[in-house]
């Protein structure tokens, strides 16, 4: 794939998610009663997966303009932790929503994750299923 393709859909599709997260955030509320405490744990695994993508795709978009390295990593996990607080600052104006900073620390566990992921797939398997092609 030429690279002006994969930068376009990697700025699509982190602008879609980035639109997605917005969009679930304004939603009143997502609660299902019936689920007790699961509802909680599925509410805040989905939280964290949410975010542990959204850092993978803020990777996948910087990595057209920098070197992967310890200043990409900090690019990303800024960008996504500004991101998750804003997330939460905006549910803090939706009704029947709250922004808690608990819910940050899930998110920005999310994003760490998911930017370590991505630094170790690109750093390690990348070169090493690059050798075996």
């Amino acid at each position: 794939m030429k690279k002006s393709n994969a930068k376009l859909i990697s700025i699509s599709a982190l602008l879609f998610w980035l639109l997605l997260i917005f969009t679930l955030s304004a939603i009143p509320s997502l609660q299902v009663d019936s689920l007790g405490v699961w509802d909680l744990v599925f509410r805040k695994l989905a939280h964290f997966g949410e975010f542990a993508i959204l850092a993978w795709l803020i990777a996948s978009v910087l990595r057209f303009y920098r070197k992967i390295n310890a200043k990409f990593v900090l690019s990303v996990l800024v960008f996504g932790l500004a991101y998750a607080a804003s997330d939460e600052f905006h549910q803090l104006f939706v009704i029947g929503r709250k922004g808690y900073w608990v819910d940050w620390l899930i998110d920005s566990g999310g994003v760490l994750l998911g930017v370590v992921i991505y630094f170790v797939y690109q750093k390690y398997l990348q070169k090493s299923l690059d050798l075996k092609s």
